[in-house]
């Protein structure tokens, strides 16, 4: 393995690391299609939608192709377009470089950086839900956090607000030792589905969540 094929490599690792992010159900499946010196073609797949992902070692931008299955795109942003193919593609220019042609390898960084603004564009158009709760697992099927935005929604069980309680790990894992230490008691006991078992709960979150 060359050179220029070995940073492809690492740009394309970095590439398929942030598009799992679009999902936060952790059910995801991300792989690479193709990696060579010359490009690299990375694939999220999520209840028959899927996103690839793709850059060109001699090309001038990162961008996906997003095959929405049946679905419609929620919304269209500047950067994301309708395809001949019924596909939604977005693309984003690398950073220019002034006075001088952009290097002609793609750098781990740079890549991440323009795979984070694609993620913020892909989100729109997929209409990501995230309907579970951060803190405790509990799930509701209410929009919690719609295309990344928080809904500021009170969790049933632990009483947690989406977008307060739970924006980043750190809050997370303070909300949840907390209702630990309280007992585990449910806000509203109605609401308590029969037979509902708070380990599988935890343990069935995304590893961003569940981990802390």
């Amino acid at each position: 393995m060359d050179a220029t094929e070995d940073l492809m490599r690492r740009a394309a690792a970095a590439a398929a690391r942030v598009l799992a992010d679009l999902w936060p159900d952790g059910r995801v499946v991300v792989h690479a299609e193709d990696v060579s010196a010359l490009h690299f073609v990375v694939a999220a797949e999520h209840d028959g939608v899927v996103v690839r992902r793709t850059g060109e070692v001699m090309g001038s931008a990162l961008w996906d192709s997003i095959d929405l299955g049946a679905s419609e795109p929620f919304k269209l942003l500047d950067g994301a377009r309708r395809t001949p193919d019924g596909n939604v593609s977005v693309e984003l220019p690398a950073r220019r470089f002034r006075g001088r042609p952009r290097p002609r390898r793609w750098t781990g960084d740079e890549v991440e950086k323009l795979s984070r603004q694609l993620n913020a564009i892909d989100t729109v158009v997929i209409g990501t839900r995230e309907t579970f709760c951060r803190v405790c697992g509990f799930d509701e099927e209410d929009d919690r956090y719609f295309v990344g935005e928080p809904q500021y929604l009170i969790c049933s069980c632990c009483e947690s607000e989406s977008g307060l309680d739970d924006w980043g790990p750190e809050e997370v894992g303070l909300a949840r030792r907390a209702w630990i230490e309280g007992g585990r008691t449910w806000r509203y006991a109605e609401h308590r589905p029969a037979g509902w078992d708070p380990d599988a709960a935890l343990a069935a979150l995304p590893a961003r969540w569940r981990d802390l």
